[in-house]
């Protein structure tokens, strides 16, 4: 079957629930069109930023990592984790999530999926790392709930039924992964 374009943009809300449910239970996938808030530019941005740190010394890059791998560290789960073979996989990964008021309950009570993001300097740079991440972050978790209502819609429920599992504050995290070129030898299996 052809996978289905599921335009966000569409008037017709129940029409592209509907569309969205029959995409997900017979191909299994959507290609989504129109999805607000994301442009072009926000994805040449997002590539530039992701290269931009990437490419920061790894040094700099570990003052930035959760706990188990710097015991400085006030974070559990946000920032940056690096490759470690040991583990089994072969990536380095920087994550972020919400970022909540600094008199929110939530943040100050110590729970890990409300912690504070570790943010790298941008000192001169002019990259806007922090924004992108935190606008494209939104972007998506607006997009996510919108797929959910979508899905409701489509299912013939209310539309709003899952909005009590994800708003008003979401523990979705955005993670940005990047997998170096390995070079496979005799010394590196």
């Amino acid at each position: 079957e052809i996978l289905p374009i599921i335009d966000l943009s569409a008037v017709d809300r129940n029409l592209t629930g509907k569309k969205l449910t029959k995409g997900m239970e017979s191909v299994g996938f959507v290609y989504l069109d129109n999805v607000p808030g994301y442009s072009k530019d926000m994805e040449r941005k997002l590539l530039e930023s992701t290269k931009w740190f990437y490419s920061l010394p790894l040094e700099n890059k570990l003052l930035l990592s959760p706990k188990n791998w710097n015991r400085d560290a006030h974070c559990v789960y946000r920032g940056y984790v690096p490759i470690d073979i040991s583990q089994g996989h072969m990536r380095e990964q920087y994550e972020t999530g919400e970022v909540l008021p600094h008199d929110d309950p939530d943040r100050n009570s110590g729970n890990p999926f409300y912690e504070d993001t570790p943010w790298p300097i941008e000192e001169g740079l002019g990259i806007g790392f922090k924004e992108l991440m935190i606008s494209y972050r939104n972007v998506m978790i607006n997009t996510g709930i919108e797929l959910l209502r979508l899905t409701a819609l489509g299912l013939g429920w209310n539309e709003n039924v899952f909005d009590d599992r994800f708003l008003p504050k979401s523990v979705s995290s955005l993670r940005l992964m990047h997998y170096p070129t390995y070079i496979h030898t005799t010394e590196n299996p």
